[in-house]
């Protein structure tokens, strides 16, 4: 993730493909945004981690990618915690990396951002994703044509009473989906101290 916090800004009438290579150049992804890396350093607070880039996950950020791109979420932390709660709520389909990626910074949204984060949830519950479209019918339209497609620029933040359980309740998932990736490694040297 960068912490590039400037606006950047995209012509409507460009297509996908020129304003994700603006996106990919105003971020610091390089050429192809990560795409061919096998493995892809994520930085989360003052770690980075190495995060394998399986086919799963450069599918699921292609996508993602794009929604930073129509929603005009940064790729800080804050950013990404928002982009989390426009993703789980308009839904990720069977983009199963995708929901794991949301949920883990979902998690963090929920306690550190929550008035934000609920705000793109909502604003996700009342807008569409890509995850059900094929990439390449994608690339050449332009950016006009896409914000069209997920309806962003027509959703709404008001928030009802189903909004609100649906937050806490993905919010409950997310959470008990972090505590268990901790409980792995602490599980892990535990076993490890035991067997010493």
């Amino acid at each position: 993730m960068s912490t590039k916090k400037d606006e950047i800004s995209y012509d409507l009438n460009s297509t996908m493909k020129d304003a994700r290579h603006r996106y990919f150049m105003a971020n610091g992804f390089g050429e192809d945004g990560g795409y061919s890396k096998s493995v892809e350093w994520v930085k989360i607070g003052f770690v980075k981690l190495p995060v394998l880039n399986t086919e799963g996950r450069k599918h699921a950020v292609r996508f993602h990618d794009f929604h930073h791109i129509l929603t005009g979420y940064h790729t800080d932390w804050p950013g990404e915690c928002e982009i989390a709660g426009w993703e789980i709520g308009a839904g990720c389909g069977t983009a199963w990396v995708a929901w794991f990626l949301n949920l883990s910074a979902y998690s963090v949204g929920v306690f550190a951002l929550p008035k934000r984060t609920f705000k793109a949830f909502v604003r996700g519950r009342n807008s569409n994703n890509l995850y059900q479209y094929h990439h390449d019918d994608l690339i050449g339209r332009t950016v006009a044509e896409v914000r069209e497609i997920t309806g962003v620029d027509e959703a709404c933040d008001q928030a009802g009473l189903g909004d609100v359980v649906a937050f806490f309740a993905w919010g409950f998932v997310a959470i008990s989906m972090a505590l268990g990736q901790l409980a792995v490694p602490v599980v892990a040297i535990l076993f490890l101290i035991g067997r010493m």
